[in-house]
């Protein structure tokens, strides 16, 4: 039922988008109230959608956040102005761009639903009760260190070649870009971090999981003096969610344990935001608070694509093509074109400022309207799968847990930062070390299945010839 409601709302959306000729305005609020109504529906059938894990809650409320209170606010204080142009005329615009996004993004995530529910644990198994978490005792959690020994020895030598970075804000000049290092280099800490969610979620000795969470919040300093904030963010919420199944023996956190997230999150932001400023210019101009609203900020820039898009035209998809190019090192290849959406957006905006627009306005820029709604419900599509998967199996591979803690809080920098090469980096750079855990996990677990089967055969075998 939900699915055909789905897809009768996406049709009718589209077509009042495409072949209707109304005003803006009244696309803009109509859009929006289908996001309430399709929202409202897919959260009431599904435990998973109801929680603070919910895709659907995260997506759609930073949606609604950037797409209707912060234009509001910017309107308000009359901060419509990029390089001197006031955008306020495209605002009507932008925001209907933000609801359809959620719209489609609800729509792909109800139609991935099976079509006969998955029971959700609620109550969480004991760790050590797992096919998978009986094998990690050995050799998966000696690999998971080995890996992450290598990943510190990586930062190690970064530090030592290239300098600290930023570390407490103004202790040292990263001078990694300036030397040609690889990214492979730069996301060390990345690597590290990943590995240490796994280590303090798995490992049976306290004091290893403690030097494991002590490191975690070293990192996540790290992170923050470095100016990385939204890393800050997913590395506590990944902790918080690994620290809850463990002691609560629950799965799904209540979902008003997102207005701690959204908080917490924006003090994040603005406080980080402020010394950032501080360190670069020595002004205070800007107050935390201000830095927080400039963080949520993402809507501007989304309204200056539109009469970018107008002039220039759409991408057609290059701005995608381009990470082929990111794998190639900058210091193999200094002449390395720059994205394509990082050129679009200086179009506009000045590049120091680092403004950004959500992940469906890179959508728009290569594909216009047809982009975002296509774009988007591939994307929650895509979301509601791997979520499906891991509550299937994650009884059988405990390293599935530590992928999804990871990745619920990463739906925030991938709704909120719309720079996709730099969004897939940033991923990989996290659960590449935890996917190859994963991956023995899941060889060693399916051996012991294979095993466990040969044995039964064998037992069989002469019973039924007697």
């Amino acid at each position: 039922m939900i699915r055909i409601a789905a897809i009768a709302v996406a049709g009718v959306a589209l077509g009042v988008l495409i072949g209707a000729e109304v005003p803006i305005a009244l696309v803009c609020v109509a859009l929006w109230v289908t996001v309430g109504v399709v929202g409202w529906a897919v959260v009431v059938s599904d435990q998973v959608s109801a929680s603070a894990i919910s895709p659907v809650l995260i997506v759609a409320g930073l949606g609604l956040i950037y797409g209707t209170i912060v234009p509001v606010a910017l309107a308000s204080a009359e901060e419509t102005f990029l390089l001197g142009v006031d955008y306020r005329p495209w605002f009507w615009t932008a925001s209907a761009i933000c609801a359809l996004a959620v719209v489609a993004f609800i729509v792909g995530y109800a139609l991935a639903a099976p079509r006969q529910g998955v029971a959700v644990p609620v109550e969480r198994a004991v760790v050590d009760q797992s096919q998978g978490a009986n094998l990690s005792g050995s050799l998966i959690d000696r690999v998971a260190k080995v890996l992450a020994l290598v990943a510190g020895m990586l930062i190690l030598y970064r530090f030592a070649r290239y300098g600290v970075g930023g570390w407490a804000i103004r202790l040292g000049d990263d001078r990694s870009a300036e030397s040609g290092v690889t990214a492979y280099v730069t996301y060390a800490p990345q690597y590290l971090g990943g590995l240490l969610l796994y280590l303090f979620y798995q490992v049976r000795s306290t004091a290893v999981r403690r030097l494991c969470g002590a490191l975690i919040f070293l990192l996540a300093f790290y992170f923050f003096a470095t100016g990385v904030r939204y890393l800050v963010i997913t590395m506590l919420c990944a902790v918080a969610l690994l620290q809850y199944w463990r002691k609560r023996g629950r799965l799904l956190p209540p979902a008003r344990s997102l207005l701690a997230v959204l908080v917490g999150g924006g003090v994040v932001l603005g406080v980080g935001g402020y010394l950032r400023t501080v360190s670069q210019y020595g002004a205070t101009a800007v107050g935390i608070r201000e830095s927080a609203a400039r963080s949520f900020d993402v809507f501007l820039p989304l309204a200056g694509l539109v009469p970018y898009t107008g002039e220039n035209g759409y991408l057609f998809g290059t701005s995608y093509t381009y990470l082929v190019y990111q794998v190639v090192p900058r210091s193999v290849w200094p002449a390395k074109p720059y994205p394509p959406t990082v050129t679009a957006i200086g179009g506009y905006t000045a590049l120091q400022e680092g403004r950004a627009f959500p992940v469906w306005g890179e959508m728009f820029l290569n594909f216009g309207w047809i982009g975002v709604a296509v774009g988007m419900a591939m994307f929650g599509y895509g979301v509601r799968r791997l979520m499906l998967y891991w509550l299937r199996n994650r009884l059988r591979f405990v390293t599935l847990d530590v992928l999804a803690a990871i990745s619920v809080p990463l739906l925030l920098q991938w709704t909120s930062r719309g720079l996709f090469v730099q969004l897939v980096y940033n991923t990989m750079g996290l659960i590449v070390g935890v996917l190859a855990v994963f991956a023995l996990e899941r060889r060693l677990v399916r051996l012991a299945a294979r095993r466990e089967v040969g044995s039964h055969a064998v037992l069989v075998a002469p019973r039924e010839a007697g």
